[in-house]
């Protein structure tokens, strides 16, 4: 129940990194956890999850990250960033984080059964992370940045997903939560 703890409290605004060994993007641990909100909580979570996989054969995409929507029963909905753990296009990361792509095919989706990373291993997985918060985070921090007034997270969200949401081609109106 760790990983629902978030909506078990009503949070409204979560976000979730993914960084399950997912090479073929399967989505099996977000999936359960939708799942798990929905049997354990009633809560509805809509989540694009085909947004943030890869479109062609080749390693590399331009998204790693999609806004969803949490459904809480009579109450306001939240919002819901999901990170996956995967490969930006790979002439956008720094040299090291390439080479250590280029050695190692399963990268990032490397088994976690030998949990004894080394140097290279450990900072080529660390800067990805940096790299896919950052290519996620930007659109919104930009008009956040702007703004004369403190954050305002609401508002911070609600960028997040028009940017998710014009990424995969989507109106507002398409992507407006039911009333």
């Amino acid at each position: 129940k760790q990983q629902v703890t978030g909506v078990r409290r009503r949070c409204r605004y979560i976000i979730v990194s993914d960084a399950e060994a997912d090479g073929e993007f399967t989505f099996e641990g977000i999936g359960n956890v939708i799942r798990k909100c929905r049997i354990d909580f009633n809560v509805a979570i809509e989540l694009d999850v085909e947004a943030v996989k890869p479109k062609r054969r080749r390693r590399d995409r331009g998204a790693s990250a999609v806004v969803g929507t949490i459904h809480y029963p009579g109450a306001t909905p939240g919002y819901l960033l999901y990170l996956k753990s995967s490969l930006l296009d790979l002439d956008a990361l720094p040299a090291d984080v390439r080479n250590y792509a280029y050695q190692n095919k399963a990268f990032p989706h490397q088994p976690t059964s030998d949990q004894w990373f080394g140097e290279a291993q450990f900072e080529s997985y660390r800067q990805l992370g940096y790299e896919i918060a950052k290519q996620a985070l930007h659109s919104a921090s930009a008009a956040e940045a702007a703004a004369t007034t403190p954050l305002d997270v609401q508002l911070w969200f609600e960028q997040l997903k028009s940017a998710s949401d014009a990424t995969r081609g989507l109106s507002r109106q398409d992507s407006a939560s039911p009333d």
